[in-house]
């Protein structure tokens, strides 16, 4: 299998990689042989990249991730333990789904720039269950780039704060998470109330990056994020 971009303009920005060929021709396959089945089935893809993958202990993994946890563009390493799959990320992030902003009384907003955005989960259902409001770690710059969204994709206002549809996806980095019960909506017309909902909500939520990459969809903004989370 091949990862790549569905956007045609990103493609040049996207590595391709073997993901996890398992069997081929009903023979299991290793990794290396994966590689080099990639290697040479794929030449004509000039974007494919390799990854390094080492095997060994807890101090292999250990010496691996002191090595990497502080270089650009790393987040994270996929582990492979008992037959399993894990992502072990070098710092406590979640990808959240953008309903909103406000509010328009504050002075940011007088300036033209988003004073905090609001954020939530998608559940299995398709049901946005609310989360933190983010309104730390934004430059001038993005502030008034979030602004201009906003009300490009203004959608309705309620109580001084702007909702959009949820399109957005944005990183948080966070210290601690708390598993609460807060408010959900069902998406109609505009957000339709259901209730509370159990969801997860961020000690001191910074803005991170923006995620172009990611959907407003039950997997990529779901709330299985945080492994402690059942729903």
């Amino acid at each position: 299998m091949v990862k790549t971009s569905y956007k045609e303009n990103n493609k040049a920005l996207v590595y391709h990689y073997p993901f996890d060929i398992i069997e081929w021709n009903s023979q299991k396959v290793n990794f290396k042989q994966a590689s080099d089945f990639i290697k040479k089935n794929f030449t004509g893809l000039k974007y494919i990249c390799i990854p390094q993958s080492v095997s060994g202990d807890i101090n292999v993994f250990r010496k691996m991730y002191k090595a990497l946890k502080n270089k650009v563009g790393f987040d994270g390493l996929i582990v492979r333990a008992d037959g399993k799959i894990y992502k072990v990320k070098f710092t406590d992030t979640a990808d959240v789904v953008v309903i909103g902003a406000g509010a328009v009384g504050l002075p940011a907003w007088n300036k033209r720039q988003v004073s905090y955005l609001l954020t939530g989960f998608i559940d299995s259902k398709g049901i946005v269950r609310t989360s933190s409001k983010i309104g730390t770690g934004f430059n001038a710059p993005r502030r008034a780039e979030l602004y201009k969204y906003i009300q490009e994709n203004k959608w309705y206002e309620k109580s001084g704060e702007i909702f959009v549809k949820p399109k957005l996806i944005i990183e948080v980095k966070f210290f601690r998470y708390r598993i609460t019960d807060t408010p959900a909506y069902r998406v109609g017309k505009e957000y339709i109330p259901v209730g509370n909902k159990k969801s997860i909500t961020f000690s001191h939520p910074t803005f991170e990056r923006l995620r172009p990459d990611k959907g407003a969809n039950k997997f990529d903004t779901r709330l299985q994020q945080i492994p402690e989370f059942e729903e």
